[in-house]
């Protein structure tokens, strides 16, 4: 099992919830005719998420979902720090290109941003939420 379903696993425990769905294991990918009933649920399957998780960050499935304490590897979070007089600083990050990532090079991946009501976003050693409400980058 690549690392980012594991990571997913265990995240299932702390938002304690009970079920994921990974495409790549709930589609049946042997049968044309199944894998395509499957994939024109997506949008209904995502609308009803309780959350959806997106991997954005890594080059495959194994990079996992940096981050979660007790759960997953840990962050390479970069930041410059420059201190000046008097105790004050400015704090900057790297940003990561989010254009940049292969999951914004896969087609099925708009699915996944249009129809989910609810994001958990990993990203440049982030973890971005989206939903209706806003948007919360966690920085």
């Amino acid at each position: 099992i690549p690392r980012v379903i594991e990571d997913a696993i265990k995240l299932l425990g702390l938002l304690e919830e009970r079920y994921l769905w990974v495409d790549a294991i709930c589609i049946v990918q042997d049968d044309d005719e199944a894998r395509h009933d499957q994939i024109q649920s997506m949008a209904s399957i995502f609308a009803n998420a309780t959350v959806t998780i997106i991997a954005m960050q890594g080059a495959d499935a194994n990079y996992g979902l940096r981050g979660l304490r007790d759960i997953s590897e840990p962050r390479n979070y970069v930041q410059d720090v420059f201190k000046f007089e008097k105790g004050s600083s400015v704090i900057t990050t790297k940003q990561q290109d989010e254009d940049q990532s292969p999951w914004s090079q896969r087609g099925w991946t708009l699915q996944e941003q249009i129809f989910a009501r609810r994001q958990l976003v990993f990203i440049a050693d982030k973890i971005k939420w989206e939903c209706a409400c806003g948007s919360f980058l966690e920085d």
